[in-house]
């Protein structure tokens, strides 16, 4: 199987997926979060979507490149934790509307990113480089979030 069907498969899926996870929490978009206070520096609703495209073809690239390269089991495990807990965010915040928990969550994934790009750096350096511009999205993305936290009282 070609290389690049195979990456094209890592892409549809992530794609796919965070795809389906903001349609299921779309209602709690359109409801709950159109009421909360919000820093000024928090952008329009439709750039977000445009961004998790961008981020997700970076992430699904990056989890491709390691899995071709067929790294050790460690660094795979910081991916699949990192990909777990990053999708899982939107339920935290947008389903669960635990403002508080989503801050601490979104902080965890910051840090598991972190670590990937550290353990990956080396011996898989285009998978490290693939995911600081997500890094440095999800690191707004808790400026924001502890914005919201703080003007809505938790």
């Amino acid at each position: 199987m070609s290389k690049y069907f195979v990456w094209l498969f890592w892409l549809i899926l992530y794609l796919f997926v965070s795809s389906t996870i903001g349609q299921v929490t779309q209602s709690n978009i359109d409801d709950w979060y159109k009421d909360l206070i919000k820093s000024t520096f928090n952008p329009p609703n439709y750039v977000f979507p445009i961004v998790w495209t961008i981020i997700y073809g970076m992430v699904a690239t990056a989890g491709h490149l390691i899995w071709q390269d067929k790294c050790d089991k460690g660094i795979k495990t910081i991916f699949i934790l990192y990909t777990i807990m990053n999708w899982s965010w939107s339920f935290v915040f947008f389903e669960a509307q635990n403002i508080t928990l989503a801050f601490g969550w979104i902080v965890a994934v910051n840090l598991i990113n972190i670590w990937f790009i550290i353990k990956t750096y080396k011996k898989h350096r285009w998978s490290s480089i693939l995911m600081v511009s997500p890094l440095i999205w999800t690191g707004f993305a808790t400026f924001l979030t502890f914005e919201i936290w703080r003007l809505n009282g938790s």
